[in-house]
């Protein structure tokens, strides 16, 4: 069973944030070309607006600078929770041991580097979901692995 879960894939619409949006541009084709006749002015809060409004239709903007995923296969493990850094790519035979907290993943690899990831800021159960596959993926390859906290029952 493979575990795969993007965080910048789209989500809900919030209507609230797209009214929001098209309060903010209205009011600025007003105050900034109307009254001041200023255009700079103008473009830089119509591209906030749309920032605004493609937030409340579902579409992250952050999905213009990189991917934010989990990834786990019956041959690798990538892990890149944050969209401007470089993510963490592992094959399941160069890893010698994991610790897993409920909050935290450490991964020792044969050459003795360590790979750490927070996963803190993951929903709960998107992280009980990838944890228990972790644990089930390394039982599967016989790679040592030290549970804390609440995982010690799974």
């Amino acid at each position: 069973m493979d575990f795969k879960h993007d965080f910048l894939q789209n989500q809900k619409i919030r209507w609230y944030i797209v009214i929001f949006g098209v309060l903010w541009i209205s009011l600025s084709i007003y105050y900034d070309l109307i009254k001041d006749e200023s255009v700079f002015k103008f473009i830089f809060y119509l591209i906030i607006g749309l920032f605004v409004i493609s937030m409340g239709l579902g579409v992250p903007f952050e999905k213009l600078f990189g991917k934010k995923y989990i990834y786990v296969s019956d041959d690798e493990l990538h892990i890149k929770l944050r969209v401007l850094k470089k993510g963490t790519k592992t094959g399941w035979k160069e890893i010698s041991s994991i610790e897993l907290w409920p909050g935290k993943i450490l991964i020792t690899t044969r050459n003795k580097n360590n790979y750490s990831a927070d996963l803190r800021e993951i929903e709960p159960q998107i992280r009980h979901d990838f944890l228990e596959t972790i644990i089930h993926k390394a039982n599967k390859k016989g790679i040592d692995t030290k549970k804390h906290g609440y995982l010690k029952n799974i």
